[in-house]
């Protein structure tokens, strides 16, 4: 396969336009293209905007339109061979709507008897899409579920639905309902039966976990009930401070790593891990984190993930951006975890991200630690288990269980907080039956100290 290079989004007359949309190469051996125009043409003839060598790719092969007034976008087939958007051909002169986290191949492997490797991308809409609030505002008032809570605000929005806060009307406790689009979530699935899998998440009890209360389902919208947090997120409070003390940043991620060794024992693996989705239920000292987000992974194909993150890969392992693939399963966390760990420490990033999605994804793929002037003063115990954490091979790299017992976490003793109470049901803690982790106390107390504060739920 062969890109020239020297298409319209290389030029320098573009370097300032605005980039409307992206398409992540799922090939080693070619770019990431931004997409900033309206009207994208790619395919072999000269003078298309994504200029291909491929003779499986037709002249003009197909073309990306941007609706300017919905901010959607369309793809027209225009070729010979076929254009594919999730396994499914468009058909020449036939156009289909695509969104973020779409799969587009332009070339499949076959070419009479030679087996090639497919041109396949990831599409990413930059653009501001309006969701339908109000269609699902009133589902819900409509349903069941219309009885049991009143939808106060918008917490957030993510790629699969919204995050709504809202009050449990008999307890009058406020909770957050994750609404999820069943239809966007079958695109991407491995698995039909999304509410039993969710399901699953309400057996799981850990201090540094967000609670999930309960599940519900319409006809269009899986809904979680979910426990509200109320001092934002890490990613907030990291703005907020160009450094944090080493024996804070200590706590903080004592309690990331063993909420994500809690899950890993559960056959979990998050695959998502940021700073964003890292809650703050406490600002107190010690702060509280709680990590939300972690079911996504067990409804998603392994690669699927992929099309949901690209949208923020820092934090992503360099195996997942080289191959697409979550192949390694929790060493990716681990990754992610030694990211995390870094900016802890340190106030920065190991990679430069006030640059294009085609530089950050190079700087992952060749990735090398370095401890600048901002390591001054943290300890060579702390710079030993980031490098543990940031290993590029995923065979080598730290797990949960090495991490905590790495000598920077084990030499120190943490107190742990009380586990709440589920309001809505009467749970089980976990019995984790293995004599490598010591439980956390199972001993509960009801908060009923929620209220407005917005936390990060996607």
């Amino acid at each position: 396969m062969t890109l020239d290079l020297n298409q319209q989004n290389y030029n320098e007359e573009n370097e300032n336009k605005e980039i409307l949309g992206t398409l992540i190469s799922l090939n080693s051996n070619s770019s990431h293209l931004l997409i900033q125009k309206d009207e994208t043409t790619i395919g072999r003839t000269s003078g298309v905007d994504f200029h291909f060598k491929d003779p499986r790719i037709s002249g003009l092969h197909c073309k990306i339109i941007r609706n300017k007034n919905t901010n959607e976008f369309v793809i027209l087939d225009s070729s010979t061979n076929g254009t594919y958007v999730n396994e499914e051909r468009i058909g020449k002169g036939n156009t289909m709507l695509i969104t973020s986290g779409d799969e587009l191949v332009i070339a499949t492997e076959y070419r009479g008897n030679k087996t090639l490797d497919p041109i396949k991308f990831i599409f990413q809409n930059h653009c501001f899409v309006e969701t339908k609030q109000n269609q699902i505002i009133s589902e819900i008032d409509e349903s069941e579920i219309g009885k049991l809570f009143e939808i106060n605000e918008i917490l957030g929005k993510g790629t699969f639905g919204i995050v709504y806060l809202a009050t449990h009307i008999e307890t009058e406790k406020q909770v957050a309902l994750k609404v999820i689009h069943k239809k966007k979530l079958a695109q991407f699935g491995e698995n039909q039966d999304f509410k039993k899998e969710i399901e699953y998440l309400t057996s799981l009890n850990h201090p540094y976990l967000i609670e999930v209360y309960e599940v519900y389902e319409t006809e269009q919208y899986i809904i979680i009930c979910l426990e509200v947090i109320i001092g934002g997120n890490l990613a907030e409070l990291l703005e907020q401070n160009e450094r944090i003390d080493e024996d804070s940043a200590k706590m903080i991620f004592y309690q990331i790593l063993t909420a994500v060794n809690y899950l890993h024992l559960q056959g979990i693996v998050h695959k998502d891990l940021k700073p964003e989705n890292i809650l703050i239920k406490d600002q107190t000292n010690p702060l509280h984190t709680k990590i939300t987000d972690f079911g996504l992974s067990r409804m998603l194909h392994s690669q699927t993930m992929l099309r949901t993150l690209c949208g923020t890969p820092v934090y992503l392992a360099p195996e997942v951006m080289s191959t697409g693939l979550f192949g390694y399963e929790s060493a990716v966390d681990m990754w992610s975890l030694g990211i995390i760990l870094y900016q802890l420490l340190s106030g920065t990033l190991p990679i430069h991200i006030n640059t294009d999605l085609i530089t950050i994804f190079d700087q992952i793929n060749n990735f090398s630690i370095h401890f600048d002037k901002s390591w001054i003063g943290i300890s060579e115990e702390a710079k030993d288990l980031v490098v543990g954490l940031l290993e590029m091979d995923p065979k080598k790299r730290f797990t949960a269980k090495d991490a905590l017992n790495h000598i920077w976490i084990a030499n120190t003793e943490f107190e742990d907080p009380i586990v709440e109470n589920n309001p809505f049901q009467n749970q089980q803690t976990l019995d984790l039956n293995d004599n490598d982790f010591n439980p956390l106390t199972s001993q509960r107390t009801i908060n009923q100290d929620y209220n407005n504060k917005k936390g990060g739920y996607w």
